[in-house]
C-alpha cells in the first residue's frame, strides 16, 4: 500500500478540492454511493442463485470433477484450457464430495474476488481522482453493460486474471512513481512477477497484458536502479512469470499441454471479430466513453497528467489490450475484461476534469452526479436482468440443477453421457467421447492441425452406447442426418421428462 509520502495529492493534480469541484456534502456523497454499492451487491447475490450455469462454468466444474476422479486433461478427456483453475475447483470435491454445492460455492468465491478487484480499482484511482471519480472508474463499465458485468462473475479464468492484473497495478503504480528505488520495493516486485505468472497460468489470454506490464515496468525502472541490478531483477522476474505455465506443462505433459492450450486454442475455427461486442459496449456505456474522450483531450493538453507514470502505465495497458483484442480468434465478452476495465480508470479521471470544467462555466446544483450516473446504470442492470430472467430464453439455476440431479439418479455407476456442448453435462457423469465440445468447431480446427482427422460417426455412437444422450451430440456431429439414426434412437432409448434428453432402455 502506498505511503502518504508517495501518494500524490489529487487535489493539487486536479487543481480543485472535493467541495469546490463537486459541491457535494460528504454525507450525501456517501449515501448515494452506498445505495449503488449495496444495490450491486444485492443484484450479484440474486444473480448467483438465479442465473443459469454458463457453458464455460459447466465445462470447468466438470473438468475439475474428472480430475478429482483421477483423470488427466488432454489425455483422458478433451480440454484446451489450463488446469490451474480446475486444481482450485477440485478442492471442493476433495472436501465436500460430488455435490452441486460447487455451483453456489464457487460463484460466491468469484463474487468475493470481484469485490476485491473493484476495491483495488477504487484505491488505485484515488491517487488521481476524487471519491466520485474513483467510483466511476471502479464500477462504471460493469454497471452499464450487463454482459460485461456477468463476465466478472462467471466461474472461469478471466475474472481471476483481471484480479491479478489489477493487484499487480496496485503494487506497480507507487513503484513507478518513485524517483529512486529502495530495498522495500523488492518484495513488491516479487509479488508483481508472481501475480503476472499466475495470470498467464490461468490462460495464455493474459499474455498481452502481462508482457505489456513487464516491459513498461522495465522501462520505467531505468535510472532508479544500477543497470546490473535492474537486469538481474527482471531476468529473475521473467523466470518467475513463466514458472506456473512450465509447471503445468511438466505435470500434464509438454506435448499435449502446449498442443491443446496453445496450438489448438490459437487455431480454433471459425474466428470472428470483436466488433459486435465492442459496438454493444460503446452504445450501452456511451456516457463513460464520453468521459474517456474528456480524459484523452486533457491528457493531450495538460502536462500534469502526462507527468504521472502510473497514468502512463494504465493508459498504455488499456490501449495495447484494446489492440490485442484483434489478435485473438474468438474474442467473447469475457475477453474484454482485459481491456474495458482499464478504460474505466481513464473515465474516472475524465469525470473529475469534466465536472471541474463545467463548474468553471456554470453554477451547478449540489448533487452527486457520479452517484446519480451510476444509479442510472444500476437501474438499467435491474431492468435488463428482469427481462432476461423472465423472457423465457434462460433456464434458472435451480431448474438446471434439478434436471442434472434427476439424470444422475437414473444413471448407474460407471454410466456415460454424450452431448454436443458442456452446458448439457450433468457434471458427475463420465463422457462417452473424447470431444464433448461442439463438433462445428472441433472438425474444421482439427483438420487444420491434423488433415487426417475424422469426425464421430453414427457407428461410433452405436458402439459407445452412452447411458444418457442429448440431441445436441447428434446435431453437432451431423449424426442426425444418418439414415436409421432416428429409428435406432427410439428403439434403444426412451425420452425423459426433460426435452431432448434420452436414457438408454434396460
Amino acid at each position: 500500500m502506498p505511503s502518504k509520502k508517495d501518494k500524490p495529492n489529487y487535489n493539487s493534480i486536479l487543481n480543485m478540492s472535493e467541495s469546490s469541484s463537486t459541491g457535494i456534502p460528504t454525507l450525501r456523497l456517501k449515501t448515494i454511493s452506498w445505495i449503488v454499492v449495496a444495490g450491486l451487491i444485492v443484484w450479484a447475490v440474486f444473480w448467483i442463485f438465479v442465473q443459469e450455469p454458463e457453458h464455460d462454468e459447466v465445462e470447468h466444474w466438470h473438468a475439475a470433477w474428472l480430475m478429482s476422479q483421477g483423470q488427466q486433461p488432454y489425455v483422458d478427456f478433451f480440454e484446451h484450457h489450463c488446469p490451474q483453475l480446475w486444481n482450485l475447483l477440485r478442492l471442493y470435491y476433495v472436501f465436500c464430495g460430488d455435490s452441486f454445492g460447487i455451483i453456489l460455492s464457487s460463484r460466491f468465491c468469484f463474487l468475493v474476488i470481484f469485490a476485491f478487484t473493484i476495491l483495488l480499482f477504487y484505491r488505485i484511482s484515488r491517487r488521481w481522482t476524487s471519491p466520485q471519480g474513483a467510483l466511476v472508474a471502479s464500477i462504471g463499465f460493469p454497471l452499464f453493460n450487463l454482459s460485461l458485468l456477468q463476465a466478472h462473475l462467471y466461474v472461469r479464468g478471466d475474472p481471476l486474471i483481471l484480479f491479478l492484473l489489477v493487484f499487480s497495478l496496485w503494487l506497480a503504480v507507487p513503484i513507478v512513481e518513485k524517483k529512486r528505488w529502495t530495498k522495500d520495493g523488492y518484495p513488491g516486485m516479487f509479488l508483481i512477477f508472481l501475480s503476472l505468472g499466475l495470470a498467464v497460468g490461468f490462460s495464455p489470454r493474459a499474455g498481452i497484458s502481462v508482457i505489456t506490464l513487464y516491459v513498461l515496468l522495465f522501462i520505467f525502472s531505468f535510472k532508479k536502479l544500477p543497470v546490473h541490478r535492474l537486469l538481474a531483477m527482471f531476468f529473475l522476474g521473467g523466470i518467475i512469470i513463466i514458472v506456473p505455465t512450465l509447471l503445468q506443462a511438466l505435470v500434464y505433459g509438454f506435448q499435449p499441454f502446449f498442443f491443446w492450450v496453445y496450438g489448438f486454442s490459437t487455431a480454433l475455427y471459425p474466428s470472428f471479430s470483436p466488433l459486435n461486442n465492442l459496438i454493444k459496449i460503446l452504445i450501452s456505456a456511451s456516457p463513460l466513453w464520453l468521459l474517456v474522450v474528456v480524459f484523452l483531450y486533457q491528457f493531450i493538453r495538460k502536462s500534469d497528467l502526462r507527468k504521472q507514470m502510473g497514468i502512463w502505465l494504465i493508459f498504455t495497458l488499456a490501449v495495447v489490450n484494446f489492440i490485442g483484442l484483434w489478435a485473438g480468434n474468438r474474442p467473447f465478452i469475457q475477453h474484454f475484461l482485459m481491456t474495458i476495465p482499464f478504460f474505466g480508470f481513464l473515465a474516472g479521471i475524465g469525470y473529475d476534469r469534466f465536472i471541474e470544467g463545467i463548474h468553471k462555466r456554470v453554477k451547478l446544483p449540489k448533487l452527486n452526479y457520479a452517484g446519480l450516473l451510476l444509479l442510472g446504470g444500476l437501474i438499467l442492470v435491474g431492468v435488463r436482468s428482469y427481462r432476461l430472467w423472465t423472457g423465457g430464453g434462460l433456464e434458472s439455476r435451480s431448474y438446471w440443477q434439478e434436471r442434472a440431479a434427476w439424470i444422475l439418479e437414473q444413471a448407474d455407476e460407471g454410466d456415460t453421457f454424450a452431448a454436443g456442448t458442456a452446458y448439457f453435462q450433468p457434471l458427475f457423469l463420465d463422457d462417452s467421447f473424447y470431444y464433448w465440445f461442439a463438433g462445428t468447431y472441433i472438425t474444421p480446427t482439427m483438420r487444420q492441425l491434423q488433415p487426417d482427422f475424422k469426425p464421430y460417426t453414427f457407428h461410433d455412437l452405436q458402439t459407445a452406447s452412452p447411458a444418457v444422450l442429448h440431441d445436441s451430440f447428434a446435431e453437432t456431429w451431423w449424426i442426425n442426418r444418418s439414415s436409421g439414426y432416428r429409428s435406432w434412437l427410439e428403439e434403444n432409448y426412451k425420452p425423459t421428462p426433460y426435452p431432448r434428453y434420452w436414457i438408454r432402455k434396460e
